[in-house]
């Protein structure tokens, strides 16, 4: 018997966990974009954390293909976005392609987690490398924790708030992705900024996935 099948007999609750790496993905222009992602299996739930160079707009993003939900996007008039879009795979092929309205960078890391029953996020509103405090309506749970950092004009982070692991980074200039995950049985947690910011406008969210 597994440990996951041994907590769950017990009745013990496990973390959702990664089924592998992060799958990262970008492009410099274009009216669409497919978001590569990483292996997955049915029942996994799928976290993608998009940044765009918007100009200034928001809502430059919507889902094209593929029947994702898009968790909720970045605000307050910045030069760069960062949106969140989730879905439980139905199979091992799902797909997803979103339109860009104003066909700038675009940049993007996607997750498959294991044992995970459901996706929230919190955005940021304003120009900062700090993501915001999130509350899980489903409250202390074994719960996994994400960060996403967006960076235009130049930009970057050069490391995850403290305590996360995984810390990655890429894109275009325009718009680089940047996002890490950890652990934490609580119910609300406020992660702390990125470090190395500089050069551009930042924007950021805090996601959390709820275990099974």
């Amino acid at each position: 018997m597994t440990v996951a099948a041994l907590m769950a007999f017990s009745g013990g609750q496990i973390f959702p966990s990664l089924r592998g790496s992060v799958a990262t993905s970008t492009q410099t222009s274009g009216a669409t974009f497919s978001v590569t992602l990483p292996t997955h299996q049915a029942n996994d739930w799928i976290l993608v954390e998009v940044s765009v160079e918007s100009d200034d707009n928001s809502n430059v993003l919507s889902v094209n293909s593929g029947g994702f939900t898009e968790v909720g996007e970045s605000t307050g008039g910045v030069d760069v976005n960062i949106a969140v879009y989730a879905k439980q795979a139905a199979g091992s092929s799902e797909t997803l392609v979103l339109n860009n309205s104003i066909g700038k960078p675009i940049s993007a890391h996607a997750y498959a987690i294991k044992d995970g029953d459901g996706v929230e996020a919190a955005f940021t509103s304003s120009d900062t490398s700090n993501p915001p405090s999130l509350t899980a309506s489903w409250g202390q749970m074994k719960n996994l924790w994400f960060v996403g950092g967006a960076n235009g004009a130049g930009g970057n982070f050069s490391g995850a708030p403290s305590g996360f692991s995984g810390f990655t980074e890429n894109g275009d200039l325009g718009a680089k992705t940047s996002s890490a995950y950890k652990e934490d049985e609580v119910a609300t947690l406020n992660p702390g900024a990125f470090s190395g910011a500089g050069g551009g406008q930042e924007a950021g969210c805090t996601v959390v996935v709820r275990p099974t």
